[in-house]
């Protein structure tokens, strides 16, 4: 064992009581620079602006510092610390809700250590889980992901928990998960550590997935068995159905809720289309990731259809539409929604310029979003 593996070690478990910070989608990790065989480090600048109009307008900025390092192992250990320091002005939604009352917001973003073997991998630490399409869990947690491959399926074994502190909530990151986040618009009810946790099995057959998911949370309605299956069927070789059925077993009143996102998907060197819609019978606060990045969805739709479409002019450059009607609407004033989104992507030393904007076209009048965001890796 090298002589700086316990200390990594040490550092990790230290970290893991810190708070961590609320971030944006990034591209620090794909453009790590090497310092030897054994390590490499980054750091990527960020400044993310957003302005909402509706009645009156208000201007948010959120500057923030990413800087990452890893170290390699010469027995399939490797270890990962991820920390991130955001300036959050103080007439925004706090977050985390306990922490940085000053404005700054620091912590961790991922720690782990990682076993990985040609069969198997071993996570522990804070770390990203994803199920399926990533609607329903796109959450950043701490536990152990215990994955094993073989010829032509691959399962996992997920353990994790969070909290108020380690949520990734916040309305600048446009990002959400299922948990207590739906209850609560992007928000974690100042839950403690440990209040809120899941345990996930999954299993990728290539065109289904399927994973089972107990969910503990420490609000009693959010106490859950959650099945969640995804299809992606080839029709031709441009053109794809991809399904996903969620249905969910509520322990506190004895019911079966489901959630339906289906979709034809289109793809040309050029032109991504998608053409769906989402069912369900109670009301959800489905992921999201951004302006541009991927398709939203609000905390009360229940039927809704949607376009969504990407157009690629040039290499580093992607061109999104989004457009979703609501058929369901709970509020009167709900109708549609109008999403536009650029990047701009230049490599290897990844410099990003994201723009978007959204436009709630309600009855009674629009609400517009727009999202002015820069990222530079150094």
């Amino acid at each position: 064992m090298s002589k700086f593996t316990l200390p990594f070690i040490g550092i990790l478990l230290f970290f893991s009581l810190v708070y961590s910070a609320c971030q944006c989608p990034s591209e620090l990790m794909g453009n790590l620079r090497q310092i030897n065989n054994n390590f490499a480090w980054g750091i990527e600048l960020a400044n993310s602006y957003y302005f909402v109009s509706s009645d009156v307008s208000k201007h948010y900025y959120f500057p923030k510092i990413n800087s990452a390092i890893t170290y390699k192992t010469p027995i399939n250990l490797s270890f990962l610390l991820n920390m991130v320091v955001k300036y959050r002005p103080a007439n925004t939604i706090n977050c985390p809700l306990r922490v940085a009352k000053t404005g700054i917001v620091w912590g961790i973003w991922q720690g782990f250590a990682d076993f990985m073997t040609n069969q198997w991998q071993v996570r522990l630490g804070r770390q990203h889980y994803k199920s399926g399409l990533g609607y329903i869990f796109d959450v950043r947690m701490d536990g152990i992901a215990i994955k094993r491959k073989w010829n032509q399926y691959n399962g996992q074994l997920f353990i994790g928990t969070v909290a108020t502190d380690i949520g990734q909530n916040g309305f600048f990151c446009q990002k959400d998960v299922l948990l207590e986040e739906r209850l609560c618009f992007r928000q974690l009810c100042n839950a403690n550590y440990g209040e809120n946790s899941l345990l996930a099995i999954g299993f990728d057959l290539r065109q289904f997935q399927i994973t089972f998911t107990r969910q503990f949370a420490r609000v009693k309605t959010f106490n859950e068995y959650i099945l969640n299956g995804l299809v992606n069927l080839q029709i031709t070789k441009n053109l794809s159905l991809i399904s996903e059925l969620t249905p969910r077993y509520e322990l506190d009143n004895s019911r079966i809720y489901y959630t339906i996102i289906s979709y034809l998907d289109y793809r040309t060197n050029l032109l991504r289309t998608k053409l769906g819609s989402l069912i369900s019978n109670k009301a959800v606060l489905l992921g999201l990731a951004g302006f541009g990045e991927r398709m939203r969805f609000g905390p009360s739709d229940r039927k809704v259809g949607f376009l969504q479409m990407t157009i690629l002019p040039t290499k580093p450059t992607n061109f999104q539409i989004n457009y979703y009607h609501r058929f369901d609407k709970q509020y009167q004033d709900q109708n549609s929604e109008l999403d536009l989104g650029i990047i701009i992507r230049q490599f290897p030393r990844t410099q990003i310029v994201l723009f978007g904007t959204g436009i709630d076209l309600l009855d009674d009048r629009p609400v517009l979003q727009t999202n002015l965001e820069v990222r530079y890796v150094l």
